[in-house]
């Protein structure tokens, strides 16, 4: 796959401003401005941040405004002149941040929860729903906290909704009142799709809650579909019943983050592996076509009027989905592949067998699930033909790792289980 070229601007970088893990961790988009999260992680919250961008005539942007009341938020969103941002760790508060004049952002008001971190919002009206969860082993829970923000100053709780997931990590909004939740167990293993009907604010109802194979970590939803992603891979899933999800097809995508869909395109930021350009016109046959190639690992996305925002450590890159789409996808053969991985789920060593059809540079790497490259099995010039090689992971410890393929412009990526 040709590296994409079409890097508009990158707004600035971040690493200035923050002094410790300063990534962009949520961008949202309203109208003539981004709102972007960056700076501290998970224990550096009072090095965090939100900035606003006026993006109205790209490709030229200008930083408008910024705040740094220590916003650790997992989520940003835009509601009515004011961010959501959900807090975190230490943190453990929603704020509400006016935004109605973008140079001078304040601190509106607070919910003060007893979370261990805050996951997503969704809004309707005057009714927030706040997801979050603890994620630490024996303790591990997740709720849904049902908010009346009438008066954003001083968000009220309605009722909390236990969902039965340990570790809820996403949530999206079908037709009809229906709101899903995904997770993972408190290992970041087992994955959960739950349904949440939502009639009736002051009484929502748990419909049910499926296991997935893999801890889910986002999920978004297109006409009649879900797209959900876990550790590996987007998984469809069709709700012409809405209470009765349906599993439609899988498409391996190597360390997913985020996603998002915009018309029959569904974006995936994939790690280090760069952002994955999904045709889903078929949502039962989804079907790369493109995969951005970003300088560092994409974190975050946002779509608006065909430019798409990546968030890629400390920078915020923005590309042109119509210069993307423009260009053709490459013709090369698709038999470089890894055909298998012996034993898998293994204890110790595993035989990767690949294929070449064609004389090209062939590079297969492990990379753990955190995207970190951990091990190189091969790199070099090889002729068409059948080939192994041996992953040796007696000093690794158990986990999900991925294998992945670089040759004559392809990438491909199988999931390994190392068991001891």
């Amino acid at each position: 796959m040709k590296k994409s070229t079409f890097i508009l601007a990158t707004l600035i970088g971040l690493s200035m401003i923050a002094k410790a893990q300063s990534e962009i961790r949520g961008i949202t988009i309203d109208g003539d401005y981004a709102y972007v999260r960056g700076g501290g992680g998970a224990w550096y919250c009072e090095e965090s941040f939100l900035h606003i961008y006026d993006i109205a005539n790209p490709p030229g942007y200008s930083l408008s405004g910024s705040i740094s009341d220590s916003i650790c938020a997992e989520e940003l969103v835009y509601y009515d002149g004011t961010i959501f941002a959900s807090g975190s760790f230490t943190y453990w508060e929603l704020k509400i941040i006016d935004v109605v004049n973008p140079l001078e952002p304040f601190v509106l008001g607070r919910y003060n929860g007893d979370w261990w971190r805050g996951r997503d919002i969704v809004i309707f009206d005057s009714i927030a729903y706040f997801l979050w969860s603890t994620c630490e082993y024996e303790t591990a829970y997740g709720s849904l906290d049902v908010l009346d923000i009438s008066d954003r100053t001083s968000p009220q709780l309605i009722v909390p909704l236990g969902i039965n997931q340990n570790c809820a990590l996403d949530m999206a909004v079908a037709r009809d009142g229906y709101l899903y939740v995904v997770g993972g167990d408190a290992y970041g293993q087992g994955g959960r799709l739950s349904l949440v009907v939502y009639f009736d604010i002051f009484n929502p109802t748990l419909m049910f809650t499926n296991n997935l194979a893999d801890a889910a970590v986002g999920i978004a939803v297109a006409a009649n579909h879900l797209f959900i992603i876990d550790v590996d891979e987007l998984l469809v899933y069709d709700v012409v019943n809405p209470g009765n999800p349906v599993y439609v097809t899988r498409l391996a995508i190597p360390s997913p983050r985020d996603i998002i869909i915009d018309g029959n395109l569904a974006m995936i930021a994939a790690d280090t592996f760069g952002v994955y350009m999904i045709d889903i016109g078929d949502p039962g046959s989804p079907v790369v076509n493109r995969i951005i190639d970003t300088p560092g690992a994409a974190n975050c996305l946002a779509a608006q009027a065909n430019y798409l925002y990546v968030g890629v450590e400390d920078s915020l890159m923005v590309y042109d989905i119509n210069l993307l789409g423009t260009e053709d996808v490459p013709s090369v053969p698709r038999r470089e592949s890894i055909l298998s991985c012996y034993p898998n789920p293994f204890n110790g060593s595993t035989i990767i067998s690949y294929a070449l059809s064609q004389r090209s540079h062939i590079d297969i790497s492990i990379y753990d699930i955190a995207g970190r490259k951990i091990a190189k099995l091969t790199d070099l010039v090889q002729d068409a033909g059948d080939y192994q090689t041996v992953w040796d992971a007696a000093e690794m410890p158990s986990g999900v790792y991925l294998a992945r393929l670089e040759a004559a412009g392809t990438r491909q990526t199988v999931r390994l289980i190392l068991q001891k």
